[in-house]
């Protein structure tokens, strides 16, 4: 028996890959996806200009709406 885990959410989303994963460990809550994200270091506030994917309205968006996406079904 061979056991493989696997990080990244958008890996649902994914129409080959998703046949492929047998089980879902965790399911994040909006609250706690964005603390997680925002307490790393270099981004919200201390992000760059050009560094737009580490901004709030990036998460809200973008990151946070392909997540409810990838886990509709």
């Amino acid at each position: 028996m061979q056991i493989v885990l696997v990080d990244g959410f958008l890996l649902y989303y994914n129409p080959v890959i998703r046949p492929k994963l047998d089980i879902r460990l965790f399911r994040l809550n909006y609250a706690v996806a964005k603390e997680r994200r925002f307490t790393r270091q270099g981004y919200g506030a201390s992000a760059k200009l050009d560094e737009f994917w580490k901004t709030e309205e990036y998460f809200d968006k973008g990151v946070w709406r392909n997540y409810v996406a990838a886990h509709a079904r």
